[in-house]
């Protein structure tokens, strides 16, 4: 689960025209979850974002930067309304809920 503060850039080409398209993204933290500790970031970026029935589908690309360099993937993403109340532990509630298989590498 992540928030952030979203701004546009651009992403790698994924209309075909060969051109970098637009993409609404934010930032989160990475962190070890055995000891809490930073092990770098994330970029997410959502392109392509298109209302289906009660649900959003999109383009999702998102950069893992850590110490040993980049990893890059990209997918398509399906966001629906939860079917059953879900709460975190620290007592946000859930409304949506994502998810998205990888269908190719980005370099």
């Amino acid at each position: 689960m992540g928030t952030g503060y979203m701004y546009e850039q651009d992403v790698p080409d994924i209309d075909g025209d060969k051109n970098p398209d637009p993409a609404m993204c934010f930032d989160v933290d990475l962190q070890d979850p055995t000891t809490g500790e930073s092990i770098g970031y994330a970029t997410d970026c959502l392109s392509e974002i298109t209302g289906e029935g009660d649900g959003v589908k999109l383009i999702g690309t998102t950069y893992f930067y850590l110490s040993d360099g980049v990893i890059v993937t990209r997918g398509l993403t399906t966001v629906q309304p939860v079917l059953q109340e879900t709460v975190t532990p620290n007592g946000n509630t859930i409304t949506h809920i994502t998810g998205h298989p990888a269908t190719q590498m980005v370099c």
